[in-house]
């Protein structure tokens, strides 16, 4: 049984975002140029109720498809959709071309952690707030008990099963709301051209389904690595010879993404400039005596006790060794000396407020050595 309410997605201009509004959901305000349903809001999932709480997360921060074009022929306001293909429908798992690359997918939690689902949410939602972009939201529509319309099941909306609520220990019917073609996601196109999207799904899901959207396959917590940070990607990465340079052979410890443009006054938020470094052995690596540098050769030392867990990411500030708005170097170097990874970004990478810009495909790599592609 499809989704009880329907399925369709809101096109309008996002106005807030709150990522703590509930435990298990932050919430998206947008507009929609509906005059008197001017104040909407969608319910974005940071928690699951099933026994596994976690959820899988994609982005793609500079996303290609060919529905873009055809999303931007679209009205402002609430487009019901039917649960077939050739349409505007979502499928993650039967779209041609695919939505995302499953490779790309990480779980992650809600724990107040380093890899907390939050964390990752935040910065490209409240840049597409500052930008006022354009915003796409697909789920399921819903009438809230305080006046104003919205949408929430912006998630993954196949491959679930029945189970117990750990928090209420009551059990939880989620098999009913099964269906191909009405997955939820969150598509934002942004002034200069390009779209940045994010998939969530949950961890308990199926990773292949069945002409009905009932689990036929490996759960997702079965198939794809934890906490290893956001995808890579970003508007003009690579197309102007910007971009990452690959780490030496060998190398345990990468550059993974910087936010090189807090928002605000720069002369304010450099606390906000922080470099993320990424472990990708199995092993933890101590950072004690490393130093992450800029273009203009200062360095920031990194704390004697700073050290990567296995297979996970850390941010680290850099006051001082500020990040260049106008393009840039960041270099990462041992306790010796040696250099591990060197990364380049452009002035375009840097010009959006408050947006990561990620480097290095040793991310990408690291999670399809991980990943048993789950068979489509």
């Amino acid at each position: 049984m499809p989704l009880l309410k329907g399925y369709g997605f809101w096109r309008g201009r996002p106005t807030n975002w709150e990522p703590l509004a509930k435990p298990d959901h932050g919430s998206l305000s947008f507009s929609a140029g509906t005059g008197a349903l001017g104040h909407l809001s969608s319910a974005v999932n940071v928690l699951s109720k099933s026994e596994d709480s976690r959820l899988v997360y994609w982005v793609n921060r500079d996303w290609r498809h060919e529905l873009g074009p055809k999303l931007l022929q679209q009205a402002q306001g609430f487009h019901n959709l039917e649960h077939q293909p050739g349409g505007l429908a979502l499928d993650f798992l039967r779209v041609r071309p695919a939505l995302f690359e499953v490779a790309d997918g990480v779980i992650l939690s809600h724990d107040g952690g380093a890899n907390d689902i939050v964390g990752f949410l935040t910065p490209i939602l409240d840049s597409a707030v500052s930008a006022k972009a354009d915003l796409f939201l697909f789920g399921e529509p819903y009438k809230k008990t305080t006046g104003g319309d919205g949408i929430h099941d912006i998630h993954m909306n196949q491959g679930s099963r029945d189970g117990i609520n750990p928090d209420t220990g009551k059990w939880m019917e989620f098999q009913k709301y099964n269906g191909v073609y009405q997955d939820g996601a969150i598509l934002l196109h942004f002034p200069d051209g390009h779209w940045e999207a994010i998939f969530l799904g949950f961890a308990s899901q199926a990773s292949r389904t069945d002409e009905n959207g009932d689990a036929a396959g490996p759960l997702w917590a079965e198939v794809l690595p934890v906490g290893t940070g956001p995808v890579v990607g970003g508007p003009g990465e690579g197309d102007d010879g910007s971009g990452g340079v690959e780490p030496g052979p060998g190398a345990a410890v990468v550059i993974e993404a910087a936010m090189v443009n807090p928002v605000g006054d720069d002369a304010n938020v450099r606390p906000g400039e922080v470099v993320y470094l990424l472990n990708q052995s199995a092993s933890p690596v101590s950072l004690a005596g490393w130093t992450i540098g800029n273009k203009a050769r200062q360095q920031q030392p990194l704390d004697d006790d700073a050290t990567l867990a296995p297979l996970s990411h850390a941010a680290f500030p850099v006051p001082r060794a500020p990040l260049s708005n106008k393009g840039g170097v960041i270099t990462l170097l041992d306790g010796a000396g040696n250099e591990v990874h060197r990364v380049e970004y452009s002035k375009q990478q840097a010009s959006v407020e408050g947006t990561l810009v990620y480097f290095t495909g040793a991310t990408r790599h690291l999670r399809r050595h991980l990943l048993t592609a789950p068979a489509q």
